[in-house]
């Protein structure tokens, strides 16, 4: 069986708050935006992942803690997290974004060797944990 995975959807309380960082600060390209009254949903195309963002009709609890991953003893919690593998110049372009608009970051300085790879991680307007590297022969 040859499969692969097209779509994710994940629940948030603001679909603006959503779109200031996943448009604003961390630069993917919308592919469909509604938010009014009876309904709200954000989508983006991300290589061959729709990713999608749907208003919750109750508020969500807002998670506060990083989530855990293999290899980052940091993360606590047992939850879903994305990765998300950029160029080193959109890397360093979305680092600053994310200082400027205030987004939560784990590492004021990111990690690893820059003639290689770098990493950070920052946290969403639901609390979701996203990993944000770049690998130096990808960039």
């Amino acid at each position: 069986m040859q499969a692969q995975v097209s779509t994710l959807f994940y629940w948030c309380n603001d679909i603006d708050k959503n779109r200031q960082f996943y448009t604003d600060v961390l630069g993917l390209e919308e592919t469909s935006y509604r938010n009014d009254e009876k309904a709200g949903w954000l989508s983006y195309q991300v290589g061959n992942l729709a990713l999608n963002f749907l208003r919750a009709t109750q508020p969500l609890a807002v998670a506060q803690e990083w989530a855990r991953q293999p290899g980052w003893a940091e993360g606590k919690l047992e939850v879903h997290s994305l990765v998300l593998q950029v160029s080193q110049a959109d890397f360093d372009a979305i680092m600053a974004r994310a200082q400027q608009e205030g987004v939560k970051v784990y590492d004021a300085e990111p990690r690893g060797e820059p003639s290689k790879y770098l990493q950070n991680f920052l946290m969403d307007p639901m609390g979701n944990t996203l990993e944000l590297y770049y690998e130096a022969h990808n960039s």
